[in-house]
């Protein structure tokens, strides 16, 4: 490596997203201190903390670590949850079985052995 994109430069400017998506085992220092040691989910209380004081009540979140590096947290009110699932259902499109060009139509399209005959 003979260089740093800009990008990354800019990504280590920013120490405490840094701090937050780092391991343990590596040491963050900003102006000759070591910053305190934060998981994903306190580096993300940082930011809930400004959201959470222009609502009347907490930031719901989910947080789950698959293991050593892959670590993931949602945040979602209850009532844009609500409002996702019913978009689903709106979306959801009934079946409704007329004769046997159906089932023939159905074979057509999902067997490995008809590929040619969906390319019709």
């Amino acid at each position: 490596m003979t260089h740093l994109e800009d990008d990354i430069v800019a990504l280590m400017r920013r120490v405490i997203d840094m701090l937050g998506i780092l391991r343990k085992e590596i040491k963050v220092e900003l102006d000759g201190h070591v910053l305190p040691d934060y998981c994903f989910p306190d580096y993300v209380d940082l930011y809930l903390q400004f959201a959470s004081r222009e609502r009347s009540q907490n930031v719901p979140r989910v947080y789950q670590k698959l293991n050593w590096s892959w670590e993931g947290l949602g945040t979602n009110t209850f009532e844009k949850g609500r409002q996702y699932f019913k978009d689903i259902a709106i979306d959801q499109r009934h079946f409704i079985w007329v004769d046997e060009e159906d089932d023939k139509a159905i074979e057509i399209a999902f067997s490995n052995k008809q590929v040619e005959e969906r390319k019709e």
